[in-house]
């Protein structure tokens, strides 16, 4: 269930909370229904490699009364890792370049401020 509920989700909702505001607004379930596309297998693997081992420990060697407060402890380290490994946007961050870092004065020569006070 988590591949046809859960992703889909969870991309509709990072691509909102990345939302620049350069795009339209109605292209960002496009958007992300391609990422989900594109990261299919990946996640279904993922999710297939941590679900079923949590599944089988929690209902064969975990007591009924803690099964809930573990399953949702382990849910919290599943969104955890996914967010860590899905939910980056470094591709759109902007790189800061040396024009943008140094302090020079607007249209002058690019020696730095302080040497024009002295």
């Amino acid at each position: 269930m988590m591949p046809f509920f859960y992703f889909p989700i969870f991309y509709q909702v990072k691509e909102l909370v990345f939302w620049d505001g350069t795009t339209p607004l109605t292209q960002v379930p496009t958007t992300a229904a391609r990422k989900y596309v594109d990261g299919f297998a990946a996640d279904l693997i993922s999710a297939t490699q941590v679900c079923l081992p949590i599944n089988f420990i929690l209902l064969s060697s975990i007591p009924a009364h803690l099964r809930i407060p573990t399953l949702s402890a382990l849910g919290m380290v599943w969104v955890i890792t996914l967010s860590t490994r899905r939910g980056e946007q470094i591709d759109e961050v902007p790189i800061p370049t040396e024009k943008t870092l140094s302090i020079t004065e607007p249209h002058s020569s690019p020696e730095p401020v302080y040497q024009h006070l002295g």
